[in-house]
């Protein structure tokens, strides 16, 4: 039997709105009893008193209880390094999840530095969930509406899905996107071809315009529909008429369409609410309902931009006329051809007789005179609208009404879709979410010029949708915060290329859950008189919650008597560099970093796996028996 014990003036505890005065004792494993002080008490009397049990003075570090992150895939990186950069950012257990993209990674369990837990994928919904359960003992079933890679299928039959899931008693775990292939094609080409396919695949011949502009890309649009513009019919005059005419493969001329008059598009204000403010006031509701229908009004305000600007879109196309093009290998078919002459006796001259055998060339249009915009951040998510999620959400609820598995929609970037979730009402017993750190973290306004480091899917999106998010989570909408890390190294991020359209989708960002959300808190002078409380809060959006999702909470996700002894000690206040171990470093996302939060050490089980950026390998690949 081994006893220790931790002293410190700021322990995470539940039973607290803030951090608290105590020491925790843990015998061998687990945390055998937590005695709370009153600040007055000298860390020395408590030393002396409890000298039988080894303590550890870190009285002015914070102790916060170890994070479980449910979303992590090692794709190219083994679970040795992963393990590492899990550690290093207070990670204590996690799931893993195979590779989307990798077919040839091998699995080897041993020198772990945190717990790791597996989770079962599900990418042929006709097989044996029981079965593969008794192999695999996982602590979660996982499965795509949409396919999300070469080597993955997608799942369709969703009634079935959850009795099964319903059966085996553990938590379903989806991704809801269902995106417009056509769209998602234009903003990823190479999404659906194999690793080894994408480096030499070229992307410069294909379509470069938005996907949006396509009118049958609008799925809940027709042409019938009210736009609110204002056409203005001014300064009217004629199309000039063309030279040379064009002409068909047949020889036949094209008819060319009417051009009436030049179209000015203009809005309409009327049509226009004006914004007085996001932070509504309304008379006779708490602060809480104030703050619930001025997150109503600004998702609408977001919604209603983004339809306008699509149906805009969508007009200037309508309106464009047609585009006629020649092959180059039929410039000889032409038969007819027209000339201006400006006087009879330059038709009587000899240059005419020498006109009468020459036939010029058509007018070619070149196809490969658009601008290449793969390096453009802004492009790729203007194909990656967030009307996917909010349709893939509305499918898991018509089908969930009548379930009672215990479901987890997961890796959400969109607040309308969280907002539907809401409004659904459905008990938290049995229906959570969760969102990553860097839809948080980053809006589209922090992407540079060819950073694929950030292209991920569903993508980063506004800073007004970011904002919303943040307001969710803090009216527990959405319930926890995951890293939903993938490891890719350079050559499939295109760090060189800066192409987002054949780039691997998928965000290096292990480790830096718990400094990226603490660090972006630290930046709101607003919450600094309720930073300590924020601290509380974080651990359960970080630990607590995802432990009870996958059914481990009696044994992790908080410092409580009969928990591991998973603990996380750190200066919240103290500023630190980021630092990635991943062996693909130059494609974190927090590499070299400003932040807040500095760890000092990680502890599984009461045995340190990490101390000032040496590691110990104590961990273990652990079995849902």
């Amino acid at each position: 039997m081994v006893k220790k014990s931790i002293i410190s003036k700021h322990i995470i505890h539940y039973s607290y709105r803030e951090p608290v005065y105590g020491i925790i004792l843990i015998e061998d494993e687990d945390i055998k009893s937590i005695q709370i002080f009153d600040e007055t008490v000298n860390i020395d009397a408590v030393i002396s008193r409890y000298q039988s049990w080894n303590p550890m003075n870190f009285g002015d570090f914070y102790i916060s209880p170890g994070i479980i992150d449910i979303g992590i895939r090692p794709e190219f990186e083994n679970l040795q390094n992963t393990s590492r950069m899990a550690a290093s950012g207070g990670v204590t257990f996690f799931l893993e999840e195979k590779p989307l993209y990798n077919e040839e990674i091998t699995e080897n369990h041993s020198d772990l530095c945190c717990d790791i837990g597996s989770l079962l994928r599900i990418d042929d919904e006709k097989c044996n969930i029981d079965e593969l359960k008794q192999k695999s003992h996982p602590f979660a079933i996982k499965a795509y509406l949409s396919q999300p890679s070469a080597i993955v299928n997608a799942v369709s039959d969703l009634p079935s899905l959850f009795f099964k899931a319903q059966k085996t008693g553990l938590p379903l775990i989806l991704d809801p996107s269902l995106p417009n292939q056509r769209m998602l094609y234009m903003a990823s080409p190479c999404r659906f071809l194999r690793i080894n396919e994408r480096i030499s695949q070229d992307t410069s011949k294909d379509l470069r315009y938005l996907a949006a502009a396509f009118p049958d890309s609008i799925d809940s649009e027709s042409d019938d529909d009210e736009i609110t513009l204002n056409f203005e019919n001014k300064n009217r005059r004629r199309a000039s008429e063309p030279l040379v005419p064009i002409f068909q493969e047949d020889g036949q001329p094209v008819k060319r369409m009417k051009v009436e008059d030049k179209v000015n598009y203009s809005l309409d204000e009327s049509a226009i609410e004006k914004i007085e403010s996001p932070n509504m006031i309304i008379e006779n509701s708490s602060p809480e309902q104030s703050t619930v229908n001025s997150i109503e009004y600004r998702i609408k305000v977001i919604e209603e931009s983004i339809e306008n600007l699509s149906k805009a879109e969508q007009l200037s196309y309508q309106n464009s006329g047609i585009t006629s093009y020649t092959d180059p290998q039929r410039r000889r078919s032409v038969s007819v051809c027209y000339f201006n002459t400006n006087s009879a006796e330059e038709a009587e001259s000899p240059a005419k007789k020498r006109l009468e055998g020459f036939r010029p060339n058509p007018l070619i249009l070149s196809t490969d005179s658009s601008p290449h915009n793969d390096d453009l951040y802004i492009v790729y998510i203007a194909n990656i609208p967030d009307k996917w999620e909010i349709a893939g959400v509305d499918k898991i609820l018509q089908a969930f009404s009548t379930q009672k598995c215990k479901l987890h929609i997961a890796n959400l970037s969109s607040a309308s879709s969280v907002n539907k979730i809401r409004h659904a009402k459905l008990p938290a017993t049995f229906f959570s979410c969760d969102t990553a750190s860097s839809y948080l973290c980053f809006n589209d306004q922090d992407i540079g010029k060819g950073d694929t480091r950030f292209k991920d899917f569903p993508p980063i999106r506004t800073k007004a949708n970011s904002d919303l998010l943040w307001d969710l989570l803090k009216l527990k909408d959405i319930k926890m915060i995951s890293s939903h890390h993938a490891s890719i190294p350079n050559r499939y991020k295109q760090l060189d290329s800066g192409s987002f359209r054949k780039s691997l989708s998928g965000v290096n960002n292990l480790g830096f859950n718990l400094q990226s959300i603490w660090t972006h808190l630290m930046k709101k002078p607003n919450l600094e008189p309720l930073r300590e409380r924020y601290l509380v809060n974080m651990s359960k959006w970080l630990s607590l919650y995802p432990a009870q999702l996958l059914g481990i909470d009696t044994k992790r996700g908080s410092i409580s008597i009969g928990q591991h002894a998973d603990l996380i000690i750190w200066k919240p206040y103290e500023a630190t560099t980021g630092k990635s171990y991943s062996e693909y470093k130059e494609t974190c996302i927090y590499q070299n970093s400003s932040l807040y939060g500095k760890i000092s050490k990680v502890m599984i089980r009461g045995k340190f796996v990490y101390n000032e950026g040496t590691f110990y390998p104590n961990g273990r690949f652990v079995n849902n028996a």
